[in-house]
């Protein structure tokens, strides 16, 4: 059995250190098999966390089981590039109510506090769903920082900034067709044109 002092790879089919993750920014990942939207929000995560890995960023998770036996932990566990607390009920019974757990999925972003001790964020489970990798580093100044940016372009701004992000800049059509924000004034400006010349007919 695995010593639950430890955290275990999948992939690398190893148990590690605690003192692995040190200096790593961490988030402590709650999910189990059973439960649909943890499937659901999985593949995301596991995107999210590719992209910033390969982009360079510092990032772990560990995820924390709530499956009903260790069969089904590693069921689940076996598609994740992360790491993982052995599945031990009682450890994380004592997890969830540190970290305030009422539902799961649930993504709790670990911090240092001023005084050096071991802090925690929200969930950012939210936040992960509607800003993707631009939510990192997952903290309040940066939900902050997103939220602002939202507010601002919601009073006004251009449209691309309005519909587009940092990976995409353009939207699309009913065949597949890429079209580009800078052709869009263009484009309605010619809807616009063509309704009116209809309502003048």
């Amino acid at each position: 059995m695995s010593n639950s002092s430890n955290l275990i790879s999948f992939m690398k089919k190893q148990e590690l250190p605690l003192s692995f993750i040190e200096g790593k920014m961490t988030c402590l990942f709650f999910s189990a098999h059973w439960c649909r939207p943890c499937r659901n929000f999985t593949p995301k995560l596991i995107q999210i966390y590719t992209m910033l890995r390969n982009t360079g960023k510092n990032i772990e998770i560990i995820f924390i089981s709530l499956d009903h036996d260790e069969a089904s932990f590693l069921d689940h566990f076996k598609s994740m590039p992360w790491l993982a607390l052995p599945f031990n009920t009682s450890l994380r019974r004592k997890l969830c109510s540190h970290f305030g757990i009422e539902h799961i999925p649930a993504l709790i972003p670990l911090s240092v506090t001023p005084s050096g001790g071991l802090g925690f964020e929200d969930d950012v489970v939210k936040l992960v769903e509607e800003y993707g990798a631009d939510a990192y580093p997952f903290s309040a100044n940066r939900r902050g920082e997103l939220e602002a940016m939202d507010d601002a372009r919601r009073q006004g701004g251009k449209l691309q900034e309005l519909l587009g992000c940092k990976d995409r800049d353009f939207v699309i059509s009913a065949d597949g067709i890429k079209v580009n924000f800078h052709q869009l004034p263009l484009i309605i400006s010619y809807m616009f044109d063509t309704a009116l010349l209809k309502l003048v007919k």
